[in-house]
């Protein structure tokens, strides 16, 4: 009986873990594409502000 209950405490305690991990590693990735996303566009919102001004420049 013991046996039982001291597994199923385990394995809860492992779903809480995975599922953790899971949201911080989602989370973390989405904070990456975010910034990268941001970067491009601001990069783009650049560059095109420059061409609108007449400045030519090599794009990346």
């Amino acid at each position: 009986m013991i046996a039982k209950e001291y597994f199923a405490s385990v394995m809860n305690i492992r779903d809480f873990f995975a599922d953790n991990f899971g949201k911080q590693m989602a989370e973390t990735i989405s904070k990456a594409l975010t910034r990268d996303l941001s970067r491009q566009f601001t990069q783009l919102s650049f560059y095109k502000s420059l061409m609108l001004r007449g400045i030519t420049c090599a794009m990346k």
